[in-house]
């Protein structure tokens, strides 16, 4: 039987006592050791980076409480975490560790919920769009309570809905851009077709109005947009929008190829995962109307992930079934050298930082300067 949550499995093997002559207890460790790799080199670029775009924001809203000043300038529940570690005695960067463990531990717990191969997924997350998370840590921290609570969601049942609601309320304290994530509910309700059906139809919807729908009064209270005098659509350059929305559209279509392509079996839980995930996708041409709610998808991008790993696990051809997994991850690769390498934007604000401007990594690789 797959694990709820494969993580905490692997740090409860690694804390019991072994009997070095029990081969049981050695293949454990082999089957969970990707995966405690996998999630500490996450853990590593995540939360002991000392250098990269909004990580001195983020440093100085944690310092000015230290200082006495309770002047608020992000959301609440943000706010308040840092207050109470402040009020422990906690630092900045033991806060940043505890807090970025315990988010991917309700990622892996998520991942794990559907696939017996976590770090796979994990590994695609890593190529995009981790690196966009480290910058961007209140993002990170909402959408992992989101994706972790979607598991109360598809229970089905009032306490379930409850658990789901209550849970969306909380992340958005910590970034407002979860109250979109309501929309998710529809996994829970509509079957296969339907959603396919309904996904469709919101992305033509945001594509044909995007320029209408910011004038209506439920813009605010529903997506939670920030008001702007920019007009992102316009600044964008159509290659840009193609290269986003044409990488999104091909990981959704690939989907329902792996699931109506191929003569595959599902279970019910499988299925809600694909509807969840295409309804995210749905929500993807909203970057038209603000390029900060391509974070909407983004941050759901995981599920999709999580379907095409366990949909080409099931095929049974070992040749065909590495090809696709091969594939997916030279896809990854190319987004990821695109989007991150030395040539693009992000290289010297983003790339660069992260793993050059990291407590752990800069002592290591000084030490090895040194040998």
């Amino acid at each position: 039987m797959r694990q709820n949550s494969q993580i905490p499995v692997t740090f409860y093997c690694l804390s019991q006592k072994p009997d070095f002559f029990d081969g049981d207890f050695w293949r454990k460790i082999r089957k969970f050791l990707p995966l405690a790799v996998v999630f500490l080199a996450l853990l590593i670029l995540m939360a002991l980076n000392t250098n990269s775009a909004d990580v001195d924001y983020y440093r100085f809203v944690f310092t000015r409480l230290e200082n006495g000043d309770n002047y608020r300038s992000v959301e609440y529940g943000y706010w308040l975490l840092c207050k109470i570690c402040v009020t422990l005695g906690i630092s900045f960067y033991p806060f940043k560790l505890l807090s970025s463990f315990i988010a991917l531990i309700f990622i892996s717990s998520f991942v794990g919920d559907y696939t017996d191969k976590p770090e796979m997924v994990l590994l695609c997350y890593f190529f995009y769009p981790f690196l966009l998370d480290v910058a961007q840590f209140r993002h990170f921290l909402a959408l992992s309570l989101v994706l972790f609570s979607t598991k109360f969601l598809r229970k089905g049942n009032a306490t379930g809905y409850f658990i789901f609601a209550f849970s969306i309320f909380i992340a958005a304290f910590v970034h407002e851009i979860a109250l979109a994530y309501f929309v998710l509910i529809g996994g829970a309700f509509l079957d296969n077709k339907k959603t396919i059906l309904a996904s469709a139809a919101i992305a033509l919807f945001f594509i044909a109005f995007h320029k209408v729908i910011p004038s209506l009064w439920l813009y605010e209270v529903i997506i939670g947009a920030r008001k702007s005098q920019d007009d992102y659509a316009a600044g964008m350059r159509l290659s840009q929008f193609v290269m986003y929305f044409g990488f999104y559209s091909f990981l959704a279509l690939l989907m329902v190829f792996l699931r109506y392509g191929l003569k595959l079996s599902y279970t019910k839980k499988e299925d809600f995962l694909l509807r969840i995930s295409l309804i995210s996708y749905s929500l993807s041409p909203a970057m038209l109307i603000d390029y900060q709610f391509s974070r909407i998808f983004r941050g759901m991008i995981i599920a999709l992930y999580c379907f095409i790993i366990l949909s080409l696990q099931k095929i049974e051809s070992k040749k065909i079934r590495v090809l696709g997994i091969a594939g997916i991850f030279g896809v990854l690769f190319a987004v990821f050298v695109k989007l991150f390498g030395r040539s693009s934007g992000y290289w010297d604000t983003l790339t660069k930082p992260i793993f050059r401007d990291n407590m752990l990594l800069s002592r290591i690789f000084s030490f090895l300067d040194s040998v």
